[in-house]
């Protein structure tokens, strides 16, 4: 016979890792959402990510424009909707694919216009420099932005606003795009090569 001074537990074991209190159900179905979110960004932004670029093209946009506009603006925009309309999990999944696509066809995009503002004869040199900058500034903007979640408070709302930052990218894309133009664009470019 049970004595009532020591209760029976009902209900399913819990789990404590310091404050983050969960059950075996609640962190398999954890996995399950983000596995299944994983999945489809992946999905999405490798088949239909490709299609963006194209039909914008059909609408005689230049590839540096689409870079420009899917890359910057639309990251902009992104973080903005993201800030204001993720709500639960059904809206951070629609709006996680929905950035996914932008950015896998902003990506594309970008690439072609790094080929036609880097010397033919020293790309690979130029690309290498621009993603040991760009993977030097990733880990400075790991580190800034944890702390910046620490002086908020982990209120993950916020990192989309940190995420903004990233928008200020848009400022110096925007100026290469007008000297590039200026020096003759698609059809008379002539990238500088530097000295022997």
């Amino acid at each position: 016979m049970l004595s009532s001074s020591h209760p029976v537990a009902i209900g399913p074991k819990t789990y404590r890792v310091g404050t983050l209190v969960y059950t075996l159900r609640g962190v398999s179905m954890l996995f399950v959402w983000l596995l299944w979110g994983d999945f489809a960004s992946a999905f999405f932004s490798s088949v239909f990510g490709n299609f963006l670029p194209l039909y914008l093209k059909d609408l005689q946009a230049s590839n540096t424009l689409i870079g420009v506009m899917m890359g910057s603006i639309g990251g902009i925009i992104m973080t903005i909707l993201s800030y204001f309309f993720i709500h639960d999990m059904p809206s951070l999944l629609t709006l996680a694919i929905i950035g996914n696509l932008i950015a896998t066809a902003g990506a594309i995009s970008g690439g072609t216009f790094t080929m036609q503002i880097f010397p033919h004869a020293k790309f690979g040199q130029f690309f290498a420099a621009t993603n040991i900058f760009g993977y030097g500034i990733g880990v400075l903007g790991n580190y800034l932005a944890d702390t910046f979640m620490d002086v908020v408070h982990s209120n993950y709302r916020m990192a989309y606003l940190w995420m903004l930052i990233g928008g200020l990218s848009l400022i110096p894309t925007l100026l290469v795009y007008r000297d590039w133009k200026r020096f003759g664009g698609p059809d008379h470019y002539e990238p500088p090569l530097p000295p022997e």
